[in-house]
């Protein structure tokens, strides 16, 4: 994308400013789009910048940055009198407000790849357990074989019910899990959304 000059008027020197937008994984968003107070709207380049010369030194410019399948933010930035400056500007994959499952799993003793999606920073497990007699006891588990971190393990000998977890989590990391329950167990459940993602966890594994 070739440099814009946006041919300020004012008593103050000019100055060269490069905007770059990422996301949470520090990747570069392109065309993200960059609308600047008074100046217009720009574009970013494969890069996830934009370069913009002729802005004014000590001055104040608010932004508005969008891209396809992130959260809009509204910001701004203060230029100082270097003549070469750059500014970053973090987008958040915009996640489902509804709650959406990623996975249900059985309660066998099973290992399992879990991939988590990108911008999911809190991840909802709910797991179920049916107990025809208070005289049984039986237990489920979940945890992380490379690093031995559970997420959940409890026993049980009450009437059926659900036991949710909120769990700490990376996003775009792929966690290597092993669950176990008796017959007894019910499924797994695993689930994702914005509000979810806003839960303080019982658990983090990062």
């Amino acid at each position: 994308m070739p440099n814009r000059n946006l041919l300020l008027s004012s008593g103050k020197q000019t100055i060269s400013v490069t905007l770059k937008v990422i996301n949470s994984s520090g990747n570069a968003i392109k065309n993200a789009r960059i609308e600047i107070e008074e100046l217009g709207s720009f574009t970013t380049d494969n890069n996830g910048k934009v370069f913009l010369e002729g802005l004014l030194e000590n001055e104040i410019y608010r932004v508005t940055i969008s891209a396809p399948g992130y959260t809009s933010i509204s910001n701004r930035f203060a230029t100082n009198t270097d003549p070469v400056q750059e500014y970053t500007f973090v987008l958040q994959v915009a996640l489902p407000s509804v709650e959406t499952i990623l996975v249900t799993r059985e309660p066998e003793y099973q290992s399992f790849a879990l991939t988590i999606p990108n911008g999911v920073t809190v991840l909802k497990v709910l797991s179920a357990y049916f107990v025809e007699s208070s005289e049984y006891i039986g237990n489920m588990s979940l945890h992380n074989i490379d690093n031995n971190k559970y997420w959940f393990a409890y026993d049980f000998n009450d009437d059926s019910a659900p036991l949710t977890y909120y769990v700490g989590v990376t996003p775009n990391k792929t966690y290597n899990l092993l669950l176990y329950g008796d017959w007894h167990g019910g499924d797994t459940t695993f689930s994702y959304s914005s509000s979810i993602n806003s839960i303080t966890p019982n658990v983090t594994d990062y």
